[in-house]
């Protein structure tokens, strides 16, 4: 299906591979390159987001309706700071054109951007009821958007907008900071233009900082933001809402509801929020300092075992700190005809994951460190997508003890879709403790990002040197 972008034309939908809508004629090959096949959201008068390809790629069309000076001077500079930053937690952006549709005197503004597939914060919390993120989870995405502002700020722009809505959360766990299109560069005309009172205002309630405001917004506006995003995370209640807010005698009260937190990280974010922006961290390399801190209380380093495993017992997906407790398992070696050469008791460290109904997930801790992955040239039934054997560092992570069951699927599938639909029970053998089975990659995907959602921590796939690595456990013969 090819759909027509002009905002007048009454019947937008044409069929594929042709050229001009058949109904007001504007071209459906925009810029010779993007084919536009469905509106992905158009409500106002403001713009609307469209789904593209190019050739096999499916990216995102942004079209600006709104015609004001000043909303094309926004848009522009979204298209503008897109195209200039690098960094996996903000869009790529791909093009900036304008198009003139049939019989229109005005041109559109148009941007074409990566598609990221995910949820925003805003509706994450939504579809979790509100309830509050561990602060382990926390940690992790301060962690994460402090180092996507560090590459924002390093390039010497300041956000300006962050707020949940404008935090997707990617299936596979990255977040990304989205809407550049209130982003300011810190110029010398920018603060002439400040002071001359010439700045435009961008306010969300609750998030915006007391000197944005009055139109003196600087980096560390954005840390306010942040803190008060974080607010509303772990406590499931925006920073507005009266449990947590005294607006007459301007009080905030965030701490009593959220009694499961260090006092390490209520400092910090308190500090994030400062009213002077003079008081909050003087940039990113500080707050990213911080967070190394308050890691290491969270997360204090593990005494050495006496006796380490030589191989592990079990296998897949995500790391989070909950209280971990000890269990014992026997390791078995045995020769090329199956017979018991040894056998070897130790222990490892897990933690269980309730997800309701007496069903549980057991989550077991892998401990980081260096392996080479592959296998060696000289080996016999090698294939040759194992080399070149490589050297890879893996940080600590935890998988779980067993396959998922289909107990285990169904209790997550009766969360709310985010990018797809899942059955609840897919698998051709039936039994609850059975192994799922008949679940595509995608499936897989969607379990984790629903996973996360249920539980407030976040879960995702192994990627292939962690499954290697956890399955080798130390071991450097033939791998099978």
């Amino acid at each position: 299906m090819s759909h027509c972008i002009n905002p007048n034309c009454p019947h937008p939908q044409n069929p594929d591979n042709i050229l001009f809508c058949q109904t007001c004629g504007s071209e459906l090959l925009l810029v010779g390159r993007y084919r536009v096949s469905r509106l992905l959201s158009g409500k106002g008068g403001f713009g609307r987001t469209y789904e593209v390809s190019q050739g096999n790629t499916t990216k995102v069309l942004k079209v600006l309706i709104n015609h004001q000076a000043k909303a094309i001077e926004l848009f522009q500079q979204e298209a503008r700071v897109l195209q200039q930053l690098n960094h996996p937690g903000i869009p790529k952006g791909d093009r900036y054109f304008t198009f003139l549709p049939r019989n229109s005197q005005q041109p559109l503004h148009c941007l074409v951007m990566e598609r990221i597939e995910g949820l925003d914060l805003e509706e994450y919390q939504k579809q979790r009821q509100y309830h509050p993120i561990d602060q382990q989870l926390a940690l992790e995405w301060l962690l994460q958007l402090a180092q996507i502002l560090d590459e924002v700020h390093q390039q010497q722009f300041f956000h300006r907008d962050i707020k949940p809505s404008n935090i997707i959360l990617r299936p596979d766990g990255q977040l990304v900071l989205i809407d550049f299109g209130t982003v300011r560069e810190v110029t010398a005309t920018y603060k002439i233009k400040q002071r001359a009172g010439q700045v435009t205002g961008i306010a969300s309630v609750g998030y915006t900082p007391p000197e944005q405001l009055h139109y003196q917004a600087v980096l560390q506006s954005d840390f306010f933001a942040l803190g008060r995003t974080f607010v509303f995370l772990l406590t499931g209640k925006q920073p507005t809402d009266p449990a947590i807010y005294d607006p007459i005698n301007d009080q905030f009260n965030w701490r009593s509801h959220t009694p499961n937190i260090v006092p390490e990280l209520a400092d910090f974010i308190d500090q994030l929020m400062m009213r002077s922006a003079s008081q909050r961290p003087a940039d990113t390399q500080v707050i990213l300092q911080r967070l190394a801190e308050i890691d290491r209380i969270l997360n204090p380093p593990l005494p050495p075992r006496r006796k380490p495993p030589k191989v592990a017992a079990t296998v897949p997906s995500s790391p989070t700190s909950p209280a971990l407790q000890s269990f014992d398992f026997e390791v078995i070696t045995v020769d090329y005809q199956g017979r018991v050469t040894n056998r070897d008791r130790t222990q490892a460290e897990c933690f269980t994951q309730d997800l309701g109904n007496g069903v549980i997930l057991e989550m077991v801790a892998i401990p980081g460190s260096k392996f080479l992955m592959g296998s060696p040239a000289t080996e016999k039934k090698r294939r040759d997508n194992e080399s070149p054997q490589h050297e890879v560092t893996i940080q600590p992570f935890f998988m779980g003890k067993y396959t998922v069951t289909q107990a285990q699927w169904k209790a997550v599938t009766a969360v709310p879709k985010v990018n797809r639909n899942l059955k609840a029970s897919p698998s051709r053998f039936k039994g609850v403790n059975f192994p799922v089975e008949q679940v595509s990659w995608y499936d897989a995907v969607e379990f984790c990002t629903r996973l996360s959602i249920k539980t407030g921590r976040n879960y995702r796939l192994p990627s292939e040197a962690e499954w290697e690595y956890a399955c080798r456990a130390g071991t450097t013969t033939p791998f099978h």
